[in-house]
Parts: C-alpha cells; sequence; structure tokens
C-alpha cells in the first residue's frame, strides 16, 4: 500500500468517525455527550478511537461550528449545534466530514 492510499484511508476513517460523532449527539439526550460516552458509542460500531482521537475530531467539528464543547469537572461534554443536526442528516456539507452515504438503487 502505498503513502497516499494509506493517507486517505486513514482521512476517511477520521470523516466517518467524525460523522458517527454528529450521528451519535443527533439521538442523544438534549444533542449532547462526554468524550467518553461517544468514546464507547464508537468502541460499540467498531470504530474504536483514542480519547486523544476523539478530542481532536471534537475540536475539528467545533472548528467547523457543528459543535459546542466545555469541561465540567474531570469531563468535557460536546453539545450538538444546529449545522451539526444538517451534517448528521447530510443536508450540509463540510469538509473534514464524510457526507452522508446515499441509499442504495
Amino acid at each position: 500500500m502505498s503513502d497516499n492510499t494509506a493517507t486517505t484511508q486513514n482521512d476517511l476513517a477520521a470523516e466517518l468517525r467524525r460523522l458517527y460523532l454528529l450521528k451519535t449527539l443527533k439521538v442523544s439526550a438534549g444533542y449532547r455527550a462526554s468524550i467518553d460516552l461517544l468514546k464507547l458509542a464508537l468502541q460499540n460500531i467498531g470504530h474504536s478511537a483514542s480519547t486523544a482521537v476523539i478530542r481532536a475530531d471534537v475540536a475539528k467539528l467545533e472548528q467547523l461550528g457543528l459543535v459546542s464543547s466545555s469541561p465540567i469537572g474531570e469531563m468535557v461534554i460536546v453539545l450538538l449545534r444546529d449545522e451539526g443536526v444538517d451534517a448528521a442528516d447530510g443536508v450540509s456539507f463540510y469538509p473534514g466530514v464524510v457526507a452522508r452515504p446515499a441509499p442504495e438503487r
């Protein structure tokens, strides 16, 4: 596998992981969840990632204006914004977040 292919696969994995984070927040109570809960949700769907990677993904999503985060004690709580709902639904598209797959025809 070439370095370009590995980079492309890593980029796609990161974009897909970010989409799953948005989708998880969309179905969470109050559109919010802790980093630990998001990590567990990713593990449950077979997309395990370290806490550091998830924090970096949240930072990217926050930079795009799709989520906001705030520390509460030792935890970080992530809140889905309206723009994040649109991205999770595939209504709006953002760099660094894979577009929602279309249904098979």
